[in-house]
């Protein structure tokens, strides 16, 4: 006689048996979830944290160092424009007052600071120009 087997159809929760908060299993995973995972939570927060402290610290320390850097090149080049300045006021061509050598002289002092500075301009005290590189020469309004 054959005997006729049926499956009987059953959900995902025939795998698992009955759910239910009587059942210790359950209640035994649960508990190690719950040590396992909040402990691991917290640390991962802690080094989120961490983690983003550290790359703002990085990058404003490596800002400070930039500007840091540009300072003492900014110091250190007026500091050269300024004894370029002593060497030219202390040059016995501009005291001598005579403008025809100082055209001359300014022109070659500006055809030399053009490669270093860019511009040259001479400026009396009030602001007016007296010499600029176009002209090469100085202009007459103190002859």
């Amino acid at each position: 006689m054959f005997r006729s087997f049926h499956r009987i159809r059953k959900g995902p929760m025939h795998l698992f048996g009955k759910i239910s908060l009587d059942n210790l299993q359950l209640k035994v995973l649960l508990v190690f979830l719950v040590v396992g995972l909040v402990p691991l939570g917290i640390v991962a927060t802690f080094s989120i944290k961490t983690a983003e402290e550290l790359i703002f610290n990085m990058a404003s320390n490596q800002l400070v160092n930039v500007a840091n850097d540009k300072v003492s090149l900014l110091d250190r080049w007026m500091a050269e424009r300024k004894s370029d300045l002593k060497v030219v006021a202390g040059s016995s061509i501009l005291k001598s007052m005579d403008p025809e050598e100082i055209a001359s002289y300014l022109s070659m002092v500006f055809k030399v600071s053009l490669g270093k500075t860019g511009e040259t301009y001479l400026v009396d005290r009030n602001g007016t120009f007296l010499a600029a590189p176009c002209q090469h020469v100085i202009i007459t309004q103190y002859q």
